[in-house]
């Protein structure tokens, strides 16, 4: 079974029902839990200005992928609510077909941000750009995110309407592109696979074009970053 994960905040019946079949997939799993201490990471706050990921010369900073990791907790902690709503942390500590969700949750964020840098700058090469209709609706965004944003959440990625726009136009930007592929191309004939998954993360496309990027993970950074306490709390 592989691991998806969702990439963005989705209405709340949509969200229970695609994470419900996501977890009832779960009992056909070979599944290890297995008691795993406080991980020693860095200060997420305290690293935002550093470079995380270069992406075809492009220094993406840490504070950028803090909203692939905010996003990514909150949707893998949603999954958690609903395999243990007493103790979501064991759902983390879950081993599945040989990895661990707590690790297919940080590569999962990671490539969705790179994604999404991918298609966006395709996108502009393209002549895709975003509408008045696209810039209203990312402000908006912006807006109830921020709203919505958890004490945690904000002092971990200092993030605000302000600075989630730019995220958030390469996102809509990365969709528009996605979309006009998906009406352009035969995924099935070319990649044998549907377009929603050729695209997605781990998808044959989306491998294509990491592979045929120039991507620089900063490892001394990253791999001191561990989801599961960031912008959510299981040890306090």
């Amino acid at each position: 079974m592989v691991v998806k994960f969702l990439t963005s905040r989705e209405p709340r019946d949509i969200l229970y029902r695609k994470v419900l079949i996501w977890v009832m997939g779960i009992g056909a799993a070979l599944i290890v839990s297995l008691l795993i201490s406080k991980p020693k990471t860095v200060d997420f706050s305290s690293h935002l200005s550093e470079t995380a990921v270069t992406v075809d010369g492009e220094e993406i900073p840490l504070k950028t992928l803090g909203y692939y990791v905010m996003v990514t907790e909150e949707n893998v902690d949603l999954l958690a609510s609903l395999y243990d709503p007493s103790d979501t942390f064991s759902f983390w500590r879950l081993h599945i077909n040989t990895t661990f969700v707590v690790s297919a949750a940080k590569k999962g964020a990671m490539n969705t941000c790179i994604r999404d840098i991918l298609y966006s700058n395709r996108a502009v090469e393209l002549g895709i750009s975003l509408d008045d209709d696209d810039e209203e609706k990312i402000m908006d965004e912006a807006a109830d995110i921020e709203d919505g944003l958890s004490m945690k959440q904000r002092m971990a990625t200092q993030l605000d309407a302000q600075s989630l726009v730019p995220i958030l136009e390469r996102v809509y930007l990365a969709r528009k592109y996605a979309v006009k592929l998906s009406e352009e191309m035969d995924f099935t004939t070319e990649y044998g696979q549907s377009a929603g998954v050729a695209l997605g993360v781990g998808g044959a496309y989306f491998e294509e074009a990491y592979e045929a990027a120039d991507i620089k993970i900063n490892e001394k950074l990253w791999k001191k970053v561990s989801l599961g306490n960031i912008t959510i709390g299981h040890y306090e």
